[in-house]
């Protein structure tokens, strides 16, 4: 029982329910939201007005149904490793995050094995400088929709879409400026069919290691001139 808990000063909620069994369904709403009087044991009011950071907020959480639309992000820099590994997370509702101030996505999503679906398109990503491992491991998604999302600064992209092996497409214009590191960046993304980094200036990179590794339904994959100019791997 949290009712009592005031966290108005509170910056950092990094690993704050690591590990945690929170049941079938979890609700988390930003103390600012008027509640009805009835209590609910699936509710959980937070103040997170003032949070900077929530790195592995739910990292290997156990929770089946986990609804966040009503979290209050708009200051939080760093979501890293947020719900890395919540093997059991079957649906999650993130609609409400206002990500305008993110700089670091590195493993947000990584190990969400169960996860078919996932609405993270209306995310402002135009100050996020990590995404390497964003949806690594996300088994189960076949589309993953970043239509909008502009990635002029994001710096690295390591295993971003690693191991995600019933992913058929991808949406995206994707039109990187300074990334340096692509490893694994689509590994034994088995299905997917196609991959346009023609928008992309990827001069900088120096490590293509494994970037297309066992995509065994690759038909094509377009560049931009240069693409290999400072690459070591």
């Amino acid at each position: 029982d949290l009712t009592e808990f005031d966290t108005t000063n509170v910056v950092d909620m990094d690993y704050m329910f690591l590990e945690a069994n929170l049941g079938d369904c979890l609700s988390l709403v930003s103390s600012t939201i008027t509640q009805a009087n009835t209590p609910d044991r699936n509710i959980l009011t937070l103040n997170t007005e003032g949070v900077i950071s929530m790195s592995g907020m739910f990292k290997d959480c156990k929770v089946k149904h986990l609804d966040l639309r009503n979290l209050r992000t708009n200051n939080v820099t760093d979501f890293s490793n947020m719900f890395c590994s919540c093997n059991d997370l079957i649906d999650l509702n993130v609609d409400g995050f206002d990500t305008s101030q993110a700089k670091d996505f590195h493993g947000m999503f990584q190990g969400c094995i169960k996860l078919t679906q996932l609405s993270v398109k209306h995310f402002n990503v135009g100050n996020v400088l990590h995404m390497s491992y964003l949806f690594s491991r996300c088994r189960s998604l076949k589309v993953i929709d970043l239509e909008g999302w502009n990635f002029s600064q994001v710096m690295d992209a390591n295993e971003m879409f690693g191991y995600c092996e019933h992913l058929e497409k991808i949406i995206a214009d994707f039109n990187f400026k300074i990334i340096n590191g692509m490893a694994y960046m689509f590994g034994c993304c088995t299905k997917l069919s196609e991959v346009d980094l023609s928008h992309s200036d990827l001069s900088h990179v120096f490590d293509f290691g494994y970037a297309f590794f066992k995509c065994e339904g690759l038909k094509e994959i377009r560049f931009s001139p240069g693409v290999w100019r400072k690459a070591k791997y």
